[in-house]
C-alpha cells in the first residue's frame, strides 16, 4: 500500500510539474522523499525489531552446576530446557528467567549462590537461545516451554509457596504470565518493563509500533491478575528500561513492594558492591520473605556468598 501511494504521488508530481511553480515542486519532492524515508524506516523496524527482542544468544557452552541436572523436555515440539537443583530441607525453589542478552550458562554463578543459601533452583532457557538454540524464539514458545518446566517441577512435589518466580528484564514478562496462570507462590521482578510495545516505541516513537509488534509481553495489562506477593526491584539509573516503568508495574500489582537500587543501571544490579539485589532475592524467597519488615536493612552483614561477585547478568 505504501509503495502504491508513493507511485501515485510521483505520478501526480510529474503531471503537475508544468503548471506548478518551482518552489512548490521542491516542496512536493521533499514531501515524497520524507514519505519514502518513513516507509523504509517502518519496513526496517517492522522486519528487524524481533532481533532486538530475541538476539538468540548462543556461546555453545553447556551449563554446569554441582548437584544439578539438566532437564531437556519437549513442549509441542519446542525444547524446554532448564537447570535444576533441589533445595535443602523445606526451602523453596527459585525459578529464574534471564534477560535477552544472556543465555543459561551466564546465570550459573547466581544459581550457585542461591544454592549456597539452601534454596533450590530451576533456571530456564528460552527456545532459540544457548543450549536450546534449535528452538524458535517467540512470546508463545517461551511461555509454553516455561510452563512445561513448571509442570515438571510440580510433578516432583514443588508447588505453591515452594516456588518463587524470578524474572530479569525480558524474563519479567515470562514470570508475570506464569503468575497469571496460577504458578508460583511469590514473584520477584527485576528491571521490569510495561510492555514490549512500549519498549520498541521508546526507541522509535515516530512509528505506530503497535501495528507490527507481535510479541507483546504486556506486563502492565496483566498486573491486575497477579495475586501472589510480589517484589519489584529497579535501578534508578537504568537507561534501557526506565525506573518509571518499574513504578508502574509495582503500582499495577496489588500489594507489590518496590525496591529501588540507588546508582543501579540495567546491567549491573547483580554487581553492586553491597549485594543488595542478591540479599533481596534470598530474603524474599525464604518463607519469612513475604512478611512486612522481612527485607534486609541497609548496612546488614552480607550473606556468605557475597564474596563471589555475581556474573551472568548482562542481558536486557
Amino acid at each position: 500500500m505504501i509503495s502504491t501511494l508513493l507511485s501515485r504521488a510521483k505520478a501526480l508530481t510529474r503531471s503537475t510539474s508544468s503548471s506548478v511553480s518551482p518552489w512548490r515542486q521542491r516542496v512536493m519532492r521533499a514531501g515524497i522523499g520524507g514519505a519514502a524515508f518513513y516507509a523504509v524506516l517502518y519496513a526496517a523496524v517492522a522486519l528487524g525489531h524481533r532481533s532486538f527482542i530475541f538476539p538468540r544468544q548462543h556461546s555453545g557452552l553447556e551449563p554446569s552446576l554441582e548437584g544439578a541436572e539438566m532437564w531437556k523436555l519437549d513442549a509441542n515440539g519446542e525444547p524446554a530446557v532448564g537447570l535444576f537443583a533441589p533445595p535443602r530441607d523445606q526451602q523453596p525453589v527459585v525459578v529464574f528467567f534471564h534477560g535477552n542478552g544472556d543465555e543459561l550458562v551466564d546465570t550459573v554463578p547466581l544459581a550457585r549462590r542461591l544454592r549456597d543459601e539452601g534454596l533450590g533452583v530451576l533456571f530456564a532457557e528460552y527456545p532459540g537461545f544457548g543450549v536450546a538454540s534449535q528452538g524458535t524464539a517467540s512470546e508463545a514458545t517461551i511461555y509454553a516451554t516455561a510452563a512445561r518446566l513448571l509442570d515438571e517441577l510440580r510433578a516432583r512435589g514443588f508447588d505453591g509457596d515452594r516456588v518463587v518466580l524470578v524474572g530479569h528484564s525480558l524474563g519479567t514478562g515470562v514470570a508475570v504470565e506464569l503468575a497469571t496462570r496460577g504458578y508460583g507462590g511469590r514473584m520477584i521482578l527485576i528491571s521490569p518493563y510495561t510492555s514490549m510495545v512500549d519498549m520498541v516505541g521508546r526507541f522509535m516513537p515516530i512509528l505506530p509500533v503497535s501495528t507490527f509488534v507481535r510479541d507483546r509481553f504486556d506486563n502492565l495489562a496483566k498486573g491486575a491478575k497477579v495475586t501472589i506477593p510480589t517484589l519489584v526491584v529497579h535501578g534508578d539509573r537504568d537507561m534501557l528500561i526506565p525506573l518509571e516503568m518499574g513504578r508502574e508495574i509495582a503500582g499495577g500489582i496489588a500489594g507489590a513492594k518496590l525496591e529501588v537500587i540507588e546508582g543501579g543501571s540495567h546491567n549491573d544490579l547483580f554487581r553492586q558492591k553491597d549485594d543488595k539485589l542478591l540479599r533481596l532475592i534470598v530474603s524474599f524467597s525464604m518463607k519469612e520473605g513475604t512478611r512486612a519488615g522481612a527485607l534486609p536493612r541497609e548496612g546488614e552483614a552480607a550473606p556468605r556468598w557475597a564474596s563471589d561477585r555475581a556474573g551472568g547478568a548482562r542481558g536486557r
